[in-house]
């Protein structure tokens, strides 16, 4: 009777690395791209650590909380600095400001950082993008207001 294998190994067995194997060019049979139509192309780090769909999903999943967190801080921030004198136009123009920024910047950002580079970081990137963006995005409308 073979061994029970776990999930996670069956799928790091399937995982196919993005580097040709030395000499061969890419497309060849022995360039480390599987021809079977189940699996997925999932590339897997030069360091060893095989990335799965799985993961990007997690990542995907937890950027999405990360971004609504965020937002829902600078709305509480905002409404705050209103309860306490702050005029309620600039006031929410600014939150539009950063929320648009954050969006603008860290959409891109992680999207073009996990199609080329994979999962590895997509969240750090994605995270500094929107960080950047939503900076940018609250010194232009600072700057539409005359501020």
């Amino acid at each position: 009777m073979p061994a029970a294998v776990s999930p996670a190994a069956e799928l790091a067995q399937r995982s196919i690395s993005r580097w040709p194997a030395r000499g061969a060019s890419a497309g060849s049979p022995t360039s480390g791209r599987q021809s079977n139509a189940h699996t997925h192309s999932i590339p897997a780090s030069t360091k060893g650590f095989t990335s799965s769909e799985a993961d990007a999903k997690a990542l995907e999943g937890f950027g999405r909380q990360l971004t609504k967190a965020g937002i829902g801080l600078d709305a509480l921030f905002t409404g705050y600095d209103v309860a306490n004198g702050a005029p309620l136009g600039p006031a929410a123009a600014e939150f539009g400001g950063r929320a648009a920024g954050g969006f603008a910047g860290g959409w891109p950002a992680g999207s073009l950082w996990g199609s080329l580079v994979g999962p590895e970081g997509t969240l750090i990137v994605g995270l500094l993008g929107g960080i950047a963006g939503a900076a940018g995005g609250d010194e232009v409308v600072k700057a539409g207001l005359g501020e």
